[in-house]
């Protein structure tokens, strides 16, 4: 049966506005205009395009899921793919190494459930003439999950989006998702003015990498940012999970004094003072340049398969009723 846009929008999350292309095709901004002008400014061009922790699901008794896809940059990366999940498991990815194309997809369950399409983290993925064989209805997630951070929090670079700990994250939860991440940002508390309507029961931030790197005053700006979050969110629970290990971890950076450990003091001490929970990052991901794609910085599908694992860790010995269907 091909849905209408009415049935096709009610089965996808994790955006804020809606977008249409003269040719039929529908994609979806993570955030509003005013904050994507705010990301501009800031030579933050490509990156807010992306659809990262966007996704379609349907539950039911479905046969068949069908649709036609393109694809425009949403990174610097020059690969494209999109996941399927099947009842909350893997079933397959497609990948092409390109920043812009089109094509048809059919997925074909093994039987009844829920099936979820994951968007791409590196791309702006759009679709049209959504086909579902069978009977289905949209699926109601229990909680709301606000994300937002660097490169790594958009999902740099995991081939297959599934594996970026954000996508991992939200389908553990099974919590409806809205990620504000954007490659090379840092903590900045204008992102968080002209918010969307977005009452998230959970938020998890993870900055900090970018602003030692930039040599920024990060004792400032992540208390501003904590600050913001905290008047935007308060009944939320809110998790910091600080830098990951990366190749240049000891180097002094001369304008500030920081080492990276000194940026994940600076930012414990700020959120602690908030009362929100601390994820130590150091060994979230091994220290093996071979869990990179740059050997140094971004986390491969392996690397993310680590970070998830042992975030979603951590956060269920603090939380774990936050992870109960």
């Amino acid at each position: 049966m091909r849905l209408t846009e009415q049935e096709t929008l009610s089965l996808i999350t994790g955006y804020v506005r809606i977008l249409r292309s003269e040719d039929g095709y529908l994609s979806f901004s993570r955030f509003t205009e005013a904050q994507e002008a705010v990301h501009v400014a800031k030579n933050h061009v490509v990156q807010p395009r992306s659809t990262s922790s966007v996704i379609l699901e349907a539950t039911g008794g479905i046969r068949k899921l069908s649709f036609e896809f393109k694809f425009e940059p949403g990174s610097s990366r020059n690969f494209f793919g999109f996941s399927i999940m099947e009842n909350g498991a893997f079933r397959t990815s497609f990948v092409v190494d390109e920043k812009n194309g089109s094509g048809q997809y059919s997925f074909v369950p093994s039987g009844s459930g829920t099936v979820t399409l994951v968007f791409p983290n590196m791309t702006r993925m759009w679709i049209r003439n959504v086909d579902i064989d069978g009977d289905w209805k949209p699926v109601k997630r229990p909680r709301k999950l606000f994300i937002s951070g660097d490169s790594i929090t958009q999902g740099y670079d995991a081939r297959e989006p599934h594996r970026a700990y954000s996508n991992r994250l939200q389908e553990a939860m099974h919590a409806e998702t809205l990620s504000q991440a954007v490659g090379g940002d840092v903590f900045d508390p204008e992102n968080l003015e002209n918010f969307p309507e977005f009452d998230a029961d959970v938020a998890v931030i993870n900055f900090g990498t970018n602003d030692w790197s930039g040599q920024r005053d990060v004792k400032n700006t992540s208390d501003r940012y904590f600050k913001r979050l905290s008047e935007l969110f308060p009944e939320a629970k809110v998790f910091v999970v600080e830098p990951i290990w990366r190749a240049t971890e000891g180097t002094v950076k001369e304008k500030t004094g920081y080492t990276v450990a000194d940026v994940r003091a600076i930012i414990r001490e700020n959120a602690l003072q908030y009362g929100f929970t601390v994820i130590p990052g150091i060994d979230l991901v091994p220290h093996d340049p071979g869990f990179f794609s740059d050997s140094s910085l971004h986390p491969n599908d392996a690397g993310f398969d680590h970070y998830a694992d042992n975030l979603i860790r951590e956060m269920k010995m603090r939380s774990p009723e936050l992870f109960e269907s």
